[in-house]
């Protein structure tokens, strides 16, 4: 990864929604605190799709991290509820 660069997350009910604090996306490094991506560098946030700019990252390893309230029909959830990706991320 490259910060400034996007990232591309592709799924199934991802869209970042919700008023709990809790709620982004978020670059957990493999030791450390995770970085939320501020809300206004999420290009596209859609149920299937997030597409978010990229944080200044130190080098290392991360991964991606979605917290949302986003429901089924259209309602939110009560509590939030995360989802963390596999797939090792690294920046250089």
């Amino acid at each position: 990864m490259t910060p400034g660069k996007d990232a591309k997350l592709s799924g199934v009910k991802l869209r970042i929604t919700g008023e709990d604090a809790s709620v982004g996306l978020y670059f957990v490094p493999a030791d450390g605190e995770p970085v939320k991506v501020d809300a206004s560098d999420l290009v596209v946030n859609n149920p299937g799709e997030i597409i978010a700019v990229i944080p200044d990252l130190d080098a290392g390893t991360y991964r991606a991290r979605i917290i949302t309230q986003f429901g089924s029909g259209g309602k939110n959830l009560k509590t939030p509820h995360s989802f963390t990706y596999s797939k090792d991320l690294t920046v250089s």
